[in-house]
């Protein structure tokens, strides 16, 4: 995908400021496997076996304020009068962050444990917050398991704790750690600019940039 230019960008976030939006945000799903062909280790061949390509959305709301390259989200209250924030953690989709790869563990029709491993790689782009993550519903129709992050100093997960097991899973969920790459989507179908689509280079609770 040929990704728009910053000055591109910049006009089309201008010229739509004036308009009510819906945007959603979508990671990516896919991965870049990478094998050594032939040659030796010093000079090794690489190429790219699977091209990634655009996810579920992780979540959609109405944009309340654009200005410059920054898409602000519309906040909610609950029932209590708390403020209700985008499901997104401040940081969380730098592109450059390290993402740890996670496996989910189900017994008795309940989540019990999330490992998790970095392959041996130290963490040099680290979270800024704990990141969100998102446990696939259960396949028998019960409760959703819940499940929490830990980060430390250096912005390196160190725990992924299961806040809630849900219920009536037969087989072991899919995880995702909201974090990493994502694009921004919008999807008011009025837009002249619906399905465009615009990669997040950094965010707050709120905010897009």
């Amino acid at each position: 995908m040929k990704l728009l230019s910053k000055i591109n960008a910049t006009f089309f976030l201008l010229t739509i400021s004036c308009t009510p939006l819906i945007a959603n945000v979508g990671g990516m799903s896919g991965s870049n496997i990478f094998t050594i062909e032939g040659g030796n280790s010093t000079e090794p061949t690489y190429r790219i076996l699977s091209a990634s390509t655009f996810g579920p959305a992780v979540f959609q709301g109405t944009v309340s304020v654009v200005s410059g390259n920054d898409i602000t989200f519309a906040t909610d209250t609950d029932d209590n009068n708390d403020t209700v924030y985008p499901f997104f953690a401040a940081g969380s989709f730098d592109p450059d962050v390290m993402i740890p790869q996670a496996t989910v563990t189900v017994s008795g029709g309940s989540v019990t444990d999330v490992t998790f491993s970095y392959g041996g790689m130290t963490v040099t782009d680290g979270f800024t917050s704990a990141p969100e993550v998102i446990i696939s519903p259960s396949d028998g129709g019960g409760d959703n398991a819940e499940v929490t992050s830990t980060i430390d100093g250096r912005g390196a997960i160190t725990a992924l704790t299961v806040a809630s097991g849900g219920s009536e899973y037969n087989t072991e969920p899919d995880v995702t750690i909201v974090a990493g790459p994502h694009f921004a989507r919008i999807i008011d179908q009025s837009s002249a600019y619906y399905g465009r689509c615009f990669l997040i280079s950094a965010n707050t609770r709120t905010t897009l940039t």
